[in-house]
Order: C-alpha cells, then sequence, then structure tokens
C-alpha cells in the first residue's frame, strides 16, 4: 500500500517537473534542444542506475516497460530541475535592462463552465472570459509573450518599448523575471 502510493506521488512530482519545466523554457535563452537533450542525458544515465532494480522501482513485471518508464519520468524530472535550478539561482547583482518591441497584441476569449446536474458542466455561452497577451522582441531576436490586465492591454500600442529586465542564471542561460 505505502509503496503504491510512493509511485503515484513520484509520478506526480514527475509530471510537475516537466511542466515547470516547459513553463520555464520560454523564459530562459536557452534552445529548447539543449534543454531537453540535458533532460535525456540525465534520465539516461539515472535509468542506467536503477536498470536492475527497474521492475521494482516501478511495480511492473515487464522490465522493458519498466525501464521505459522510467527513462521518461526522470528525463522530464531532470529538465525542469535542469531550468527550475537555472531561474530559481538567478543572481540580482546580473540584472540589465533592455529595451524590448511590443510586436503583437491578442486577446482570447474563453466560455466559462455551469454546473447543468451532478457531476456534469457544459459551456456556459451567455459568458465570456477575454484573457489579453501581448509579445515582447528583444534587441537580440528572442521574443517571449506576457499575460496582461484589461486596462493595460488596451494602452498598449503595437511597436511601442518596453523595459525588460534580464538575468544571469544559476547555471549560466539568462532568464527574465
Amino acid at each position: 500500500m505505502l509503496s503504491t502510493i510512493l509511485r503515484i506521488f513520484a509520478a506526480i512530482v514527475a509530471v510537475m517537473a516537466t511542466l515547470c519545466g516547459i513553463f520555464l523554457l520560454r523564459r530562459t535563452y536557452i534552445e529548447p534542444w539543449l534543454a531537453i537533450a540535458i533532460g535525456v542525458c540525465g534520465g539516461a544515465v539515472i535509468t542506467r542506475m536503477l536498470m536492475r532494480r527497474a521492475s521494482a522501482v516501478t511495480g511492473l513485471k515487464n522490465n522493458a516497460i519498466a525501464i521505459a518508464i522510467l527513462l521518461i519520468s526522470l528525463s522530464g524530472s531532470v529538465f525542469g530541475g535542469f531550468l527550475t535550478m537555472n531561474y530559481a539561482g538567478a543572481d540580482a547583482a546580473s540584472a540589465h535592462k533592455v529595451q524590448a518591441v511590443i510586436i503583437s497584441k491578442r486577446s482570447r476569449g474563453e466560455h466559462p463552465t455551469r454546473r447543468v446536474g451532478r457531476g456534469r458542466y457544459v459551456p456556459d455561452t451567455s459568458r465570456t472570459i477575454y484573457k489579453y497577451y501581448y509579445t515582447l522582441q528583444l534587441p537580440d531576436g528572442h521574443s517571449f509573450e506576457k499575460s496582461v490586465k484589461a486596462e493595460r492591454y488596451r494602452r498598449i500600442k503595437t511597436g511601442a518599448r518596453e523595459t525588460v529586465t534580464i538575468y544571469r542564471g544559476a547555471l549560466g542561460w539568462d532568464v527574465i523575471k
């Protein structure tokens, strides 16, 4: 029973670390293939160390499937952990400001759900919730998207400039905070 709970907890942590890495990938000056390669290589090294115990760790009888699951989950965890360490350890003393250009802005309408019965929800088409975003392009060509409230969105003009602070990450790659 306890081992099943630990396996479920480990799977949830692996998924959350991967999602955190995907989010931070957009905020880090690193080529996506490099971050993914670091995650896969790190995951492969740890999987190699656990290869003989893969069936016991995952609870599966088929060793090949157990190794594949270990490789995928550990690669995602290393990927997310790597980008999290770089982002969280960014040095405030290394901060420098650059002028970014607003290249586009967009809004997205979503329909919230309403309850129509026990456990049944349907889109509420009578209401629309809008979310607003704009895209900034940095002088070196990188671009990233920021969310903004409606009041600020209305005042933003395409082609305007905005100051962005860039920090040196703990592992050497620049991050935008």
